[in-house]
């Protein structure tokens, strides 16, 4: 799968395997400020919302909007859930540029309801921008008479704001910036 910034992303390998020669020609003009300094939002959530219910054999929707402007590197998203038939759940988020990722397989060996929070990541959507709509999508893939209900859930963001982001997040004057870009030659 590629995501919206161009990056390949695979569910079990990750962004593939290392170029140890480049790798190590990559790192002797790296530049540590070049993304500028990480930060970690606070839990955006759905508390307004009701509780979903996920009937047995099919799916529902959620969705969070942010305002939290950012590269994004790597993303959580918690839930707050009863699903006695686990097994069968599957989980996907989509991002605000329309990257699907599986944050949740269904068919694993994970069979005990969690009946409370449960937390799941991915790093897939590595590059992309943090601000707009996020989409949660629950699916039952077993009509088994065991529904799901989805009682809340949230997202929280590790991203990087680059001097203009963090001009434009702060509402600072945009001379800030090229002061800072000056500075760093």
């Amino acid at each position: 799968m590629d995501n919206a910034a161009g990056y390949s992303h695979h569910n079990w390998y990750g962004f593939g395997r290392f170029d140890v020669d480049r790798a190590v020609a990559l790192a002797t003009d790296y530049d540590s400020t070049a993304l500028g300094p990480q930060t970690i939002s606070v839990w955006e959530d759905n508390v307004s919302e009701e509780a979903i219910t996920v009937p047995a054999g099919n799916e529902a929707t959620s969705s969070i909007t942010t305002t939290v402007r950012g590269t994004l590197e790597f993303v959580r998203v918690r839930l707050d859930l009863s699903a006695p038939g686990i097994k069968e759940m599957g989980v996907r988020l989509t991002s605000p540029s329309g990257t699907t990722v599986t944050l949740f397989q269904p068919k694993t060996h994970v069979d005990t309801d969690p009946a409370g929070v449960i937390y799941l990541a991915t790093s897939a959507l590595y590059g992309e921008s943090t601000d707009g709509t996020w989409t949660l999508r629950l699916f039952d893939h077993e009509d088994d008479g065991l529904d799901i209900t989805l009682n809340a859930w949230a997202i929280k963001f590790f991203y990087h704001c680059h001097c203009q982001q963090i001009v434009l997040c702060l509402g600072l004057d945009s001379s800030l910036c090229d002061l800072h870009n000056s500075r760093r030659r």
